[in-house]
């Protein structure tokens, strides 16, 4: 009570003042001391309290109320979360557009002097194209139907890339090497950024939640590395708007990527389709184990949701709504899950490149990916990372597809390598060459065909640029066997363009292996600093 009253009572005058005499007395003040001392006094006053309350809560209702109304009137006319301010429309390619509205009948699509108009269907759906066009840009986009308008600002047109697979392609900026020094020179509106939200669905979707960022050290610094690096030396190059649509989730398999169409035919779908039925079924008992845990435990993890593992989820709900929208490429960075079940991904891959192609309506769609990168830090990867290896490495006899090498900037014992700039600089390098013609060396060195003789195997490589070069010392991961024999270290040495192996022992060799294994001590570039692709002659059942 003491203090209360202590209150009351340093409150001065001003406590029973109503506002008018406040400001009054505000308006008397002619010395900052005594204009301090009026405010100090005004602040204590209840009343004033109570009517700054008021005044405020007043404010905010008025302000929803006009927020509400701005967004009723725009609510009725709703292009697809695609088509946002900020936005990179595909050059070149006949601009598709599409959306909702709640009445109408027609609506008209105007940017850049160019007009198209296309009718309102009786579910509110409406779709229209607007005809190629050059790059360029800023522009206004122009929505209209007969009772609403709406501006779409800042638009550009130029190269879109679809950034999609699992954590390593969505491991972010901050994460990365050098990442403080890196983040903080991103400054380039020439690059926009859209994040796809996670969503697993077991039907398709027709739209996705994200937004257009230009990019910037605030936008880029939870963005996905490997996407921007591979962006940011695309740009740089070709000199045209780049954007960049990153749809991935970490830990998934490529049948979560994968039509269920398309699935339908692969020999072991059904596998991975009981297995989903069967997490899904056991998930609420999960959840209920886990709850009782934390309470003990509040450190406990909380079990996966089952989605991660749904066969076709990630398409249906991150793909499929994306598929209406013109695309230059796709970049993929993705198998090291699949790993563990590595005999289905050569099926699996496969089918993932040919059914986007299909859903784009895009047979010659560029599909850039990264080879996995050297790791041994799990039981099994040793055994089975150079299958999924073996298994990209084959995926190149499809037209326009073009890989990544990694393998030298993994880490022994982390799946997540830091390194992602020069993993996505080599993938704009092979865009560079594959996708916009230029006469570049782009990739490391690939076995085109071995000449066994007795001891000795020559190798010959494409890709090979001036010349091939031993990093640090001399040539080392190359094995040798006889008929029937294990593998043993060879002798290996550099004649030009190939690579002379040797058995150590003299005797006759019948195939010949380089890099197999997790995380190999290889050391076989070209002239361009790129590493030689991991091989094997032999066949393994």
């Amino acid at each position: 009570m003491i203090a209360a009253r202590e209150s009351r009572v340093n409150a001065g005058p001003y406590h029973y003042l109503n506002p008018i005499q406040i400001l009054v007395s505000l308006e008397a003040a002619t010395d900052p001391v005594s204009l301090y001392t009026a405010i100090n006094q005004m602040t204590h006053s209840s009343q004033f309290r109570l009517t700054f309350k008021s005044l405020i809560q007043k404010l905010i209702v008025l302000s929803l109320f006009f927020l509400t109304a701005c967004l009723w009137v725009h609510a009725e006319l709703r292009p697809n979360a695609l088509f946002k301010s900020g936005a990179v429309l595909q050059r070149d390619q006949a601009i598709q557009l599409w959306g909702n509205c709640d009445s109408g009948k027609s609506i008209t699509a105007t940017m850049n002097g160019h007009s198209s108009t296309a009718m309102i269907d009786s579910e509110g759906k409406w779709r229209l194209e607007l005809p190629a066009m050059s790059a360029g840009g800023p522009y206004n986009l122009e929505l209209k139907t007969e009772g609403h308008n709406l501006t779409l600002k800042d638009i550009l047109l130029g190269d879109i890339w679809l950034c999609s697979g699992q954590s390593n392609m969505g491991w972010p900026m901050s994460k990365s090497v050098n990442a403080e020094e890196e983040i903080a020179r991103v400054d380039n509106p020439n690059i926009r950024l859209y994040k796809v939200e996670r969503n697993a669905s077991k039907t398709p979707l027709e739209t996705v939640s994200g937004r257009w960022l230009p990019a910037n050290r605030y936008s880029v610094k939870d963005f996905s590395a490997v996407a921007w690096y591979f962006g940011a030396a695309l740009e740089a190059e070709i000199g045209v708007p780049i954007g960049l649509i990153l749809s991935e989730v970490g830990g998934t398999l490529a049948n979560n990527w994968t039509s269920e169409k398309t699935l339908d035919s692969h020999p072991n779908i059904q596998k991975y389709r009981d297995r989903y039925a069967q997490l899904e079924a056991d998930y609420p008992a999960e959840i209920a184990k886990w709850e009782a845990n934390r309470k003990i435990n509040p450190q406990a993890k909380k079990p996966h949701e089952p989605g991660r593992r749904l066969p076709s989820g990630y398409f249906n709900g991150m793909i499929a709504p994306l598929q209406a929208m013109a695309l230059k490429g796709v970049i993929w960075y993705q198998g090291e899950t699949d790993s563990w079940s590595w005999p289905d991904y050569d099926r699996f891959f496969r089918d993932l490149i040919f059914d986007w192609r299909s859903g784009f309506k895009a047979p010659d769609l560029p599909f850039l990916y990264v080879m996995l990168a050297g790791f041994d830090g799990k039981p099994g990867v040793h055994e089975n990372y150079p299958h999924i290896r073996e298994v990209q490495l084959k995926a190149l006899d499809i037209p326009h597809t073009a890989m990544a090498l990694a393998l030298d900037v993994g880490e022994v014992d982390d799946i997540h390598p830091r390194n992602k700039k020069t993993v996505g600089e080599r993938l704009a390098l092979a865009a560079r060459a594959n996708v916009y013609g230029e006469q570049l060396c782009y990739s490391g060195p690939i076995m085109r065909e071995v000449d066994i003789q007795g001891s000795t195997a020559i190798i010959h490589f494409d890709h090979t640029g001036d010349g091939l070069v031993a990093k640090d010392g001399a040539l080392r991961a190359f094995q040798v066997a006889g008929q029937g024999a294990e593998f043993k270290p060879a002798k290996a040495s550099i004649l030009g363009h190939s690579v002379q192996v040797e058995s150590l022992d003299g005797s006759p060799i019948k195939e010949v292996r380089y890099a197999w294994g997790g995380y190999p001590d290889s050391n076989l570039y070209n002239s361009a600093a790129l590493p030689a692709a991991p091989f094997r002659t032999d066949k393994i059942n």
